[in-house]
C-alpha cells in the first residue's frame, strides 16, 4: 500500500510539473520573442560555433538531440539582431510510413501547411504565433519546399535545410546553391531517420562523404576548400534529450 501511495504521489508531482510547463508555454506565446529560455548543450553549442565560423554548417544528429530547435534558435537570434534579413526554411514534402495517403486537397498553402506544421511549432517555441504569421506574410520568414526555389537567390539570409536525408543529392545541391551574398546555410538531418516511402539516394550521407574522411576525423576532405567555409557537427544518440525510451530506440538502430 505504501508503494502504491508513493507511486500516486510521484505521478501527481509529475503531472503538476507537466501542467506548469504547459502554462509556461502558453504564457510564452503571449510574448513576441522568447529566446532566453533555451540553453544549448555542449553539442548544440558546437552547432552555434560552427555557424559563426563557417558559411555552411552540416549537422548529422540522432533523434531527440535538438538539432532543429538549435538551428531555429540561432536563426531567430541572428534575425532579431539584424545580421540577416530573412530566414528560409526548406524541407522536402516527404510522405512517411508504409501506406500512401493520397494527394492532399487544397491549394499550395494548404499542402505546405501539412508538411511544415512541426517546423511552425518549433518557431512558436521562440516567437509568438502572431509574429510568425506576420513574418511569413512579410516574407521575412519563408517555409518552403525544394520544388519552389529553383532559379532563386537568397541574399542576406539564413537558410535552414531540414531532414536532408530525405532529399536526393541533386535536390540538396539545388537548395544549398540558392545561397547568395551574406547568406549562411545550416543543413541538418539524421541518416537513421530515412522514413520516405519513395526510396532515393540519401543526400545528407552524400554531402557528409564530400566534406569528411572516415569517422569524421577531418572536417574538410578537399584541401582546396578554404577553411572557414564548411563545418561539420556529429550528434550521436548519446545526445538524445527527448526521453530514455527515445534514446534507447535510437541506440538500438544506430548500433
Amino acid at each position: 500500500m505504501a508503494n502504491r501511495a508513493n507511486r500516486k504521489n510521484n505521478m501527481t508531482a509529475k503531472k503538476d510539473r507537466g501542467d506548469s510547463r504547459v502554462i509556461d508555454k502558453k504564457e510564452s506565446f503571449q510574448k513576441e520573442w522568447d529566446l532566453d529560455w533555451f540553453h544549448p548543450s555542449d553539442k548544440q553549442k558546437d552547432i552555434q560555433t560552427s555557424f559563426y565560423d563557417n558559411h555552411l554548417t552540416v549537422v548529422q544528429g540522432s533523434t531527440g538531440t535538438g538539432k532543429s530547435a538549435t538551428a531555429i534558435w540561432i536563426a531567430l537570434k541572428e534575425y532579431r539582431e539584424g545580421n540577416f534579413n530573412k530566414i528560409i526554411l526548406i524541407k522536402n514534402p516527404t510522405e512517411s510510413g508504409d501506406d500512401k495517403l493520397g494527394f492532399l486537397k487544397g491549394g499550395i498553402e494548404d499542402k505546405l501547411e501539412a508538411h511544415m506544421l512541426s517546423m511552425q511549432e518549433l518557431f512558436t517555441g521562440f516567437i509568438s504565433r502572431n509574429k510568425l504569421a506576420n513574418d511569413i506574410k512579410n516574407e521575412n520568414i519563408t517555409l518552403t519546399i525544394p520544388n519552389f526555389i529553383q532559379g532563386m537567390t537568397f541574399d542576406n539570409s539564413l537558410i535552414i535545410i531540414e531532414e536532408a536525408q530525405n532529399m536526393s543529392p541533386a535536390t540538396l545541391k539545388l537548395c544549398m546553391e540558392r545561397a547568395g551574398e551574406n547568406t549562411k546555410v545550416i543543413v541538418s538531418g539524421d541518416r537513421a531517420q530515412s522514413y520516405a516511402i519513395s526510396h532515393r539516394q540519401d543526400g545528407l550521407t552524400d554531402l557528409i562523404s564530400r566534406i569528411t574522411v572516415t569517422d569524421y576525423e577531418v572536417r574538410i576532405r578537399d584541401p582546396a576548400i578554404e577553411e572557414g567555409y564548411v563545418g561539420f557537427v556529429d550528434m550521436p544518440s548519446e545526445n538524445n534529450m527527448r526521453s530514455d525510451l527515445s534514446k534507447f530506440v535510437a541506440d538500438l538502430y544506430e548500433s
